[in-house]
């Protein structure tokens, strides 16, 4: 897999296209998306993700299965 597309924007933010891990256990999207938990929990055992495709300037927000694989962003104080 070929990870040196990235994607950022005007705030200097760089995310490679990492995909997800599925509750299957599979890799998906890997190349065209990014997406990324969010600190919210949005029921017992589901929190809110965020993500972007490669051809896309939206940013999504959803949720899933906390047993999904998704990248996280460390943010240094």
């Amino acid at each position: 897999v070929n990870f040196k597309k990235q994607m950022s924007d005007k705030s200097s933010f760089m995310a490679l296209p990492a995909g997800y891990i599925g509750v299957d256990r599979k890799f998906h999207e890997i190349g065209g998306k990014a997406s990324f938990w969010s600190s919210t929990e949005y029921c017992d055992g589901f929190s809110y993700y965020r993500s972007i495709g490669v051809n896309s300037f939206a940013v999504y927000r959803n949720n899933s299965d906390n047993t999904t694989g998704m990248s996280v962003r460390c943010v240094k104080n």
